[in-house]
């Protein structure tokens, strides 16, 4: 991952944290998990 905020301040890669968390509690039935990634 990475971001760029202009040439002089060229930023690659963040460091983030993997967060497991609900997606959303019913898609046909099923509660759906997976991972959100949060800049540390």
């Amino acid at each position: 991952m990475g971001q760029i905020k202009n040439q002089e301040n060229l930023k690659i890669g963040m460091k983030l944290t993997p967060e497991f968390k609900k997606l959303t509690d019913n898609l046909d039935g099923q509660k759906i998990f997976g991972l959100i990634f949060k800049p540390i």
